[in-house]
């Protein structure tokens, strides 16, 4: 079968210090209204195919105690090349002149029978992973390997993409999974959750939580976050 391509899932579990700046993008969906995600927030649809199934908001029936979570079902017909999905921009990190930035998300998968998808803007033309067979591979960055994934349990999966050095680490709770070297990447404009159904496969529901695109500051920047921290106390102390 040629899958079209497609992906899912999403948390935040950081090893470095992380902080927002412009182009980043971090949501526990707490805030959102119960019911389709299309239109809070920057989300919108991403679905192909008339099976397609809407992405809603819905309280954690997990048990895992998430609160509110994005929800989204595989379409219902495998034979339609469907997919179901819901994008949020942010801007072109990398133009916006990002070197090291962070994808993450938590995710409850119901089964394998679904391919799922990650990519960075649905037109597809930048990096993509999918999650199928009980695995995440990083299709576009053939050097990291495959790591298992565990189903009907909840998992945060992060990525650090580092587009100065061309590297990209897999962590899956936050436990490296290994680092592709000799990567470039060009453009990151966003996430794209997506979720399409393989042959004789169905499973879904699929859950994602934590959803984060975030930027880590160079050393230089941190250096003088430090330095403009130190000149606030001076001042508060005179």
């Amino acid at each position: 079968m040629v899958v079209a391509k497609r992906f899912l899932g999403v948390a935040v579990v950081m090893a470095l210090p992380v902080y927002a700046v412009a182009g980043s993008y971090t949501t526990d969906f707490e805030s959102f209204t119960l019911g389709p995600v299309n239109g809070q927030d920057g989300w919108v649809n991403d679905n192909v195919g008339y099976s397609a199934i809407d992405p809603v908001i819905v309280s954690d029936p997990t048990g895992g105690g998430h609160g509110k979570v994005l929800r989204i079902d595989p379409p219902s017909d495998e034979l339609d090349y469907s997919w179901s999905g819901a994008f949020r921009a942010t801007g072109d990190l990398i133009a916006e002149g990002a070197t090291k930035f962070e994808l993450s998300w938590d995710q409850w998968r119901t089964g394998f029978g679904d391919y799922l998808w990650i990519v960075e803007n649905p037109d597809l033309m930048g990096w993509q992973a999918q999650e199928w067979d009980g695995s995440i591979y990083p299709i576009s960055t053939d050097l990291l390997p495959s790591a298992p994934l565990a189903a009907q349990e909840w998992q945060n999966i992060r990525l650090v993409f580092d587009a100065g050095a061309g590297t990209l680490e897999g962590f899956i709770d936050n436990v490296s999974f290994g680092t592709a070297t000799g990567k470039t990447f060009t453009t990151f404009r966003g996430m794209d959750f997506q979720v399409m159904v393989a042959w004789g496969g169905l499973s879904g529901p699929n859950y994602i939580d934590n959803a984060s695109l975030v930027v880590v500051p160079e050393p230089a920047s941190l250096s003088l976050l430090a330095l403009g921290g130190m000149a606030v106390l001076r001042r508060k102390r005179r």
